[in-house]
């Protein structure tokens, strides 16, 4: 059986402190329609291999849409 501890030390409970007051500034980013993010976060499974090429093609294929579909008409995506 597995068994792991972990006990809160006051580096970490500023750390979290620090983030949170981070993060908060950024959940605005929902609010905006032009925000794109692409990156290997799309898949956090681990696919037993480097997913370099599929995050590549996944930005290609996310710009062509921004290019081609979203500056034509803006809007949501979704």
């Amino acid at each position: 059986m597995l068994r792991i501890t972990f006990d809160w030390r006051p580096n970490e409970r500023a750390m979290v402190a620090y983030l949170g007051e981070k993060i908060s500034e950024l959940v605005q980013m929902w609010d905006f329609p032009n925000v794109f993010v692409v990156g290997a976060s799309a898949f956090p499974q681990n696919p037993g291999y480097n997913p370099t090429g599929t995050v590549g093609a996944l930005a290609y294929r996310a710009a062509d849409g921004i290019v081609n579909r979203y500056r034509a008409r803006p809007g949501l995506l979704v």
